[in-house]
């Protein structure tokens, strides 16, 4: 029915002047509006199975495989080849061929869920903190990505008199220069600029530098009378305890697995679409339009 109700257009035959060819307007289309599910309760999720095709889809639900279109329509896929998932076998040759000796090597870092201690969700799954570029460090066992700190300093770069929190001891003695140990998380008073590999950050910009990412969230831990957060705990997820290095392998397999979930049309749906569809790929006047109703090609 979609192919049917799609309008017909001339375009000019380049061999013949002033000669047109009859085709389908296949750049006319149309979607499924925003809410028709929630109005109509129009459709049901369902997961792609291997080898399921929308035809087969629409045989099952539909007992009419030409009734694919509007699974194709509702879930707004334009592109089979792009936006339908592959078999394994299927999936591991394009991936193979998209990235060759590079399969099995990173794409990027990203987040693990956390939460904090009354279930709220204080970081998302999924944030991609910094992608694969092959560089040497990135190679290096146990790396982590680095993020940049404007507030980060580093030794030899200290000011004096200004408070810092200690964020890497390295080869610094920060004792030396007015903290009371080396340790990270200590406060002090620069007494001194420092010297070696340590960092630092302050309340105030300094000169900036790459630090492995962390990620710090406040967590209440009590509450007053009018049930305002009164007391809390500031608690540091560091990249190792929640970063993911994920493959390219694994990226596709995810985006795949994606993929199968879609919505199907109830009967109900269906009826709606093959009501509305004819009238909403009708040309509207402003087109130049022959006596049959086809749109004529226009100059560019």
């Amino acid at each position: 029915m979609l192919f049917r109700s799609t309008p017909n257009f001339l375009y000019p035959d380049f061999k013949v002047a002033g000669k047109f060819k009859l085709s389908k307007n296949l750049f006319r289309r149309v979607r499924a509006r925003d809410g028709f599910n929630a109005i109509y309760a129009s459709s049901k999720q369902y997961t792609i199975k291997p080898g399921e095709t929308p035809d087969s889809i629409a045989s099952i639900a539909y007992d009419n495989p030409e009734k694919f279109w509007t699974i194709l329509l509702l879930n707004n896929i334009t592109n089979m080849n792009e936006e339908w998932p592959l078999d394994d076998d299927e999936l591991d040759v394009y991936i193979s061929e998209k990235y060759g000796s590079f399969a099995n090597k990173p794409r990027h870092w990203e987040t693990s869920e956390v939460k904090d201690s009354n279930q709220n969700i204080v970081l998302e799954a999924g944030v991609v903190i910094e992608m694969y570029t092959n560089s040497t460090e990135q190679n290096q066992s146990g790396y982590y990505p680095k993020v940049f700190n404007q507030k980060a300093n580093n030794a030899g770069s200290f000011v004096v008199g200004r408070a810092y929190t200690i964020t890497s001891v390295g080869t610094t003695d920060f004792t030396a220069i007015g903290a009371s140990a080396n340790t990270v998380g200590i406060v002090f008073t620069a007494t001194g600029v420092g010297a070696g590999t340590g960092k630092a950050s302050s309340t105030t910009n300094g000169n900036g530098a790459f630090e492995t990412w962390s990620f710090t969230y406040r967590d209440v831990t009590s509450y007053n009378d009018q049930d305002e957060p009164a007391s809390f705990i500031d608690t540091t997820v560091t990249a190792a305890q929640n970063l993911t290095k994920v493959t390219n392998r694994e990226f596709e397999y995810s985006l795949n697995e994606l993929k199968k979930l879609i919505y199907v049309p109830t009967g109900l749906g269906v009826s709606i679409m093959e009501g509305e569809i004819a009238e909403l790929l009708e040309y509207d006047t402003k087109y130049k339009l022959t006596g049959a109703g086809h749109r004529i090609s226009e100059k560019v």
